[in-house]
């Protein structure tokens, strides 16, 4: 592995990892839950919802010069099952990366693993995950995606309001209890 490529993984590393400590400082009550707003606020605050972990890391790796793009993932076999996480572009190649749950996917060999070979071909992937992550996610789990090109540098064109819960996404979560 060249020293760009180390460095460029590294600081993947590094973003993921931050990223991924913001989950813990959010409430539990969910009269307190609150979603959107900057990437500042996000920060912040801490936040539950993967949209928003996967926002901070594609904007933080965009500004340390990692191309990123933020991935809607479905579980197409259950109801009101989903997750977004990013691609990041390195080695010529995107990879995956979870930063709710601090994953970087890799092949064996340690080269990134895009989205589309963690769906269409699950048993080539070797991930790197704390075990908390792996009670969590199961390679496999998702076979729908939807990719979004999110750019810092357009941020004047995107509605950045902090939102409370609304009704569905309550009942959602009071169900999951």
């Amino acid at each position: 592995m060249s020293a760009a490529s180390r460095s460029a993984e590294e600081q993947i590393g590094r973003i993921i990892k931050f990223c991924s400590g913001l989950e813990k400082r959010a409430s539990d009550d969910l009269d307190e839950m609150l979603f959107g707003g900057t990437e500042e606020d996000i920060i912040r605050r801490g936040s539950d919802w993967c949209t928003d972990l996967a926002r901070v890391a594609c904007a933080l790796c965009q500004v340390t010069g990692l191309p990123a793009r933020v991935l809607m993932l479905a579980d197409t076999g259950r109801a009101y099952s989903g997750h977004s996480i990013i691609e990041v572009f390195r080695n010529d190649a995107w990879g995956a990366v979870d930063p709710t749950y601090g994953v970087v996917y890799r092949h064996a060999d340690g080269s990134p693993a895009s989205t589309w070979e963690l769906i269409n071909q699950p048993p080539l992937v070797a991930a790197r995950w704390s075990d908390a992550a792996a009670a969590r996610t199961k390679i496999g789990e998702f076979k729908g995606v939807a990719i979004s090109n999110y750019f810092v540098s357009d941020r004047e064109d995107y509605d950045y309001t902090v939102s409370s819960l609304n009704g569905y996404c309550r009942s959602i979560l009071e169900l999951s209890n």
